[in-house]
């Protein structure tokens, strides 16, 4: 018995020196809030981490389009500054932005030492595609069943003035690149052909040629006015176009005519569209003076 004594006085006091350190490590009560300091100092990581997350080159950004002027474009070819020729193309209503990037590539592959560049409209069209302004097709269509164009050429549609603005910005902002007046020919199809019809009549300082594909005339009062010296102009339209009809690209070639007599007329027998025709006509253009 006397040698067990020692081994129990022993394990007792073990047992008492366990039973005082959990009572001295037990946990704050509820009551007592954590150190605020301690919660700021633990998150501060994350946060890093995250914002590091967000500016990380492994996350992609959508990059800006490249613009001319306050217009998106699509730049093919030549740097325009240093380009025989520079292109500039108008699309037509409804179609996307870049629908006449396939006609610059072939242009500027025809053309070695040409650049295009085709521009997109500045308003998106509420039913998909762009357009650079409204158009009321119901009422279009109707006057072309009623034959009421004459009524329609005679209008200038709401928005009009802006677009032209955009596009002698564009025109402007080539020009600020070194870019001659002789070097730009302006080519636009449907609504860009009247469009750049009606930028190449108000500003002739900007542009050496129009193209104008399948297009009709607006706001024929002050057409009819306007002078373009040193300006020529090319009219394309098809014989069996269905949407702008063909005596409106005759209309409008007789009306050029008045202001330029060397104006072209290049009548071909298809639809609505840019045809091989009106492409050989750009094309010679493009060439040379």
């Amino acid at each position: 018995m006397t040698r067990r004594a020692p081994l129990h006085s022993a394990a007792l006091a073990r047992l008492i020196v366990l039973l005082l350190c959990l009572g001295g490590c037990r946990s704050a009560p509820p009551s007592v809030s954590p150190d605020p300091s301690a919660s700021s100092v633990g998150a501060a990581p994350l946060e890093q981490e995250q914002e590091s997350a967000a500016a990380s080159p492994s996350v992609p950004t959508p990059a800006e389009p490249p613009t001319l002027g306050p217009l998106r474009a699509h730049f093919l070819g030549a740097p325009a500054s240093t380009a025989t020729r520079v292109a500039v193309l108008l699309h037509g209503y409804g179609d996307r932005g870049d629908g006449l990037v396939a006609l610059g590539s072939d242009l500027v592959r025809a053309r070695p030492g040409l650049a295009a560049v085709a521009l997109e409209a500045r308003l998106p069209r509420p039913e998909g595609g762009r357009m650079w302004w409204p158009i009321d097709i119901e009422r279009v269509r109707a006057a072309r069943l009623r034959g009421e164009w004459p009524q329609l050429s005679r209008e200038r549609p709401v928005g009009a003035d802006e677009a032209r603005d955009a596009v002698v910005l564009a025109l402007r902002a080539l020009a600020d690149q070194g870019v001659q007046r002789e070097q730009v020919v302006l080519a636009g199809f449907s609504q860009g052909a009247m469009l750049a019809v009606d930028v190449g009549l108000a500003h002739p300082e900007l542009l050496g040629a129009v193209v104008a594909w399948s297009g009709a005339i607006i706001d024929r009062e002050h057409w009819e006015q306007r002078a373009a010296p040193g300006v020529r102009f090319v009219v394309a339209h098809g014989q069996r176009d269905t949407v702008l009809p063909f005596s409106e690209g005759e209309a409008l070639h007789s009306l050029l005519r008045n202001i330029d007599a060397g104006a072209r007329w290049v009548p071909f027998d298809g639809p609505h569209t840019v045809s091989a025709e009106g492409r050989a006509a750009l094309l010679e253009l493009l060439a040379g003076p």
